[in-house]
């Protein structure tokens, strides 16, 4: 059943053949861990973008709810304290 769905999506958007660009690549002198980095920042960045916006969704900056969202995200919200902790965990990162 995915992989008829995959087969459809790719006869309309190509999306194997971007893939299959993007990813195999040669690279003069073979790879090397410099490659790497920018890759790394910009899964960094859109990690910390995700998280940021899930947290902002479930988050009240006023000066009487703030404690109470933060303690709604962390304890109430399905996912909250892993959304919370990743958010953390990049932030503190880079």
């Amino acid at each position: 059943m995915l992989k008829t769905i995959l087969q459809w999506l790719d006869d309309r958007t190509g999306w194997r053949g971007l893939l299959q660009t993007l990813l195999y690549q040669n690279i003069p002198g073979g790879p090397k861990w410099r490659h790497v980095w920018g890759g790394v920042v910009i899964f960094a960045l859109a990690a910390e973008f995700v998280t940021g916006l899930g947290l902002w969704m479930a988050y009240s900056p006023g000066a009487n709810s703030a404690w109470e969202s933060v303690f709604f995200i962390q304890n109430e919200l399905p996912g909250g304290w892993l959304l919370r902790g990743l958010h953390h965990f990049w932030r503190m990162r880079w």
